[in-house]
């Protein structure tokens, strides 16, 4: 093989894991934080190690794997809007998880924020936020991005980006997933994985996912201090607590009703549609179109071929795609297709804990 390509890219995640089973579990099972901490920086030795093997292998200069330059302002937005759609969906997909396998998702819930508590707040935001931004990022919008973008740049042609964007996306989505060695949180990793994966392909660089990384792991340290904080505040009256007891079996209630949970999910979804649709949009770079000082009818005609030919693309098989308008159609129904049932769903099953809020004073 004379350049980087998704093979290339199992290879070195499949290495990953082993290291991650073999070496990085028993680390973090003996030295608990601290052995996360020396797995990021495993993580990060091996994306520099792959990636001068594979550049010796393939010709790909080294400092080809870590794609790092600033990103328009336009596609800046776009990035955060993709992460707000993923997180959506994320959300989405470990509601009903929670429902689907209560024990196995609480369990390692439990396990998880026991681990980051372990320490103090600053250390545990450098461990668990910090450094995957830096290590996790290097290793997978790094130098496994780099070997499936290789593949897509000679599978697809220019005029597919659509399938070249999709394959990118959901391979660099499942890679991240089996990264993490849990098939409980498989589902909401690798939508996180994708969703970086295509703004890192499409921006051409790691630094907004290196950000959006940074962001996503520290609001979970946060909520978890925050957690740990609410629970040591002072006592309440009687009657705010039991009308906090109330609301808390309530939302067990709600937990326990798959209406609630799966109309919950549809909702999430369909704000993740709307969410990704405009980051998707926004990650377009701005198309300027240019006359001559003193245009003639011919460039004027020349001009409207191009914005039409652009705008009603035709594939390479000479049959048209379907037109912009369409689309939108077909996303605006879909979404409220989802707000619609959705909302049915969840407001069969939330009458009481409406009552319970009103308790509280909400």
């Amino acid at each position: 093989m004379k350049h980087p390509s998704v093979i290339h890219a199992a290879a070195v995640a499949l290495l990953a894991v082993v290291l991650l089973i073999f070496v990085c579990a028993p680390i973090q099972s003996s030295l608990g934080m601290a052995g996360l901490a020396l797995t990021e920086l495993i993580i990060l030795a091996l994306a520099v190690i792959s990636a001068v093997v594979i550049g010796r292998m393939t010709g790909e200069p080294p400092k080809g794997f870590f794609p790092i330059k600033a990103v328009p302002p336009r596609q800046l937005l776009g990035s955060l809007f993709i992460y707000i759609g993923g997180y959506f969906a994320m959300y989405a997909a470990a509601t009903a998880l929670a429902y689907l396998f209560p024990d196995a998702v609480a369990g390692e819930a439990d396990y998880l924020s026991g681990v980051i508590s372990s320490v103090p707040p600053l250390l545990s935001l450098l461990i668990t936020a910090v450094m995957p931004a830096v290590c996790e990022e290097a290793l997978h919008r790094g130098v496994i991005l780099r070997c499936v973008v290789g593949t897509a740049e000679r599978a697809f042609t220019q005029e597919r980006t659509i399938a070249a964007s999709v394959f990118v996306t959901v391979a660099g989505g499942a890679l991240f997933g089996l990264h993490h060695l849990d098939p409980y949180r498989f589902i909401t990793t690798a939508v996180l994985g994708g969703a970086l994966s295509y703004i890192c392909f499409k921006t051409g660089s790691m630094l907004p996912g290196m950000i959006l990384h940074f962001i996503n792991n520290a609001m979970s340290v946060a909520a978890l201090f925050i957690e740990s904080s609410v629970r040591t505040a002072p006592a309440m009256t009687p009657e705010q607590q039991q009308a906090f007891d109330a609301l808390l079996a309530e939302a067990e209630k709600m937990a326990a009703s798959p209406r609630a949970v799966f109309g919950t999910a549809l909702i999430m979804l369909g704000w993740a549609v709307i969410f990704l649709r405009a980051g998707q949009r926004l990650m377009k770079p701005k198309i300027r179109y240019e006359l001559p000082e003193n245009p003639t009818d011919e460039d004027f005609e020349r001009l409207s071929l191009e914005i039409n030919a652009r705008r009603n693309p035709v594939a390479p098989d000479g049959t048209r795609y379907a037109p912009s308008w369409l689309k939108s159609l077909a996303i605006v129904l879909t979404v409220l297709a989802l707000f619609t049932l959705g909302s049915a769903l969840t407001a069969s099953a939330a009458g009481g804990y409406a009552s319970a809020l009103g308790g509280l004073g909400i």
